[in-house]
């Protein structure tokens, strides 16, 4: 049951600093509608995004270390199966990833789209900054679980 508390507050804190609900300040009946003010209101759009990619990074990379063991162990190779009955989620984990990175394709491209990113834009940025977080969530489980690194999560993350 830890694993899902931990997995539950890991999601929690990405969706808060992705849609940016920890930067808002003040109540919203306090300033105006079209008001841009705010912790981050003197930063370019391409400096909000930077910061956004390397804070979740290290998000990412700080709660790996601390509570997924990442570095404990290296990777091997080999094929788990995609949606075979011999494996041992029968593919259900391979949906959870293409989910997930799905995911957060579509809170970043928002974030981008809140700060003045055109769509076609922000939707381009939003797709990487997912590919960033999903594979630096992937690059890092198989050292911590000492499990099997395999093309089909890489795949499966990449088609998210």
């Amino acid at each position: 049951m830890t694993g899902f508390r931990d997995c539950l507050l890991f999601a929690l804190m990405v969706s808060l600093f992705t849609t940016g609900a920890l930067a808002q300040t003040g109540s919203p009946s306090s300033a105006p509608a079209d008001s841009r003010s705010g912790w981050f209101s003197d930063w370019s759009r391409e400096d909000k995004a930077v910061a956004l990619n390397l804070g979740i990074g290290a998000v990412v990379l700080g709660w790996g270390f601390a509570n997924w063991d990442y570095g404990s162990g290296g990777p091997s190779f080999h094929d788990e199966g995609w949606f075979d009955r011999e494996t041992k989620e029968g593919g259900a984990d391979k949906l959870g990833h293409l989910y997930t990175a799905y995911l957060f394709s579509h809170l970043f491209a928002g974030q981008y789209e809140r700060w003045d990113f055109d769509k076609d834009q922000a939707i381009r940025l939003g797709a990487l900054s997912s590919l960033e977080v999903t594979g630096l969530i992937e690059e890092g489980m198989p050292s911590a679980t000492a499990t099997a690194f395999h093309t089909r999560i890489c795949c499966s993350t990449l088609w998210g």
